[in-house]
């Protein structure tokens, strides 16, 4: 007959999202926030050189428009977040 499975004893210093320890710093990606009017400069630029968008619409899709050409751009939040690199808050 065979024996159950033991599951080992869990580490309290690690982090279950990204299975990193909390000892060596190395934490999970924070999302970034932003809202509508903000300014987001990407770390990669769009192909018509500018590397600025403004964002239209923010929700779990974000709309953003480049402000080099004008160019319309629909995307989920989550690869948004991971494209930014500063967020310019809008000031009135």
């Amino acid at each position: 007959m065979l024996s159950p499975k033991r599951k080992k004893p869990r580490n309290p210093n690690i982090n279950l999202f990204t299975n990193k320890s909390f000892l060596t710093g190395e934490f999970p990606m924070l999302p970034q926030k932003f809202s509508q009017g903000d300014s987001l400069i990407m770390k990669k630029k769009h192909p018509c050189g500018a590397d600025t968008f403004k964002v239209l619409r923010a929700g779990s899709d974000v709309r953003i428009v480049c402000l080099g050409c004008g160019r319309d751009i629909t995307l989920e939040r989550e690869a948004v977040e991971k494209m930014i690199k500063r967020v310019v808050p809008f000031s009135d």
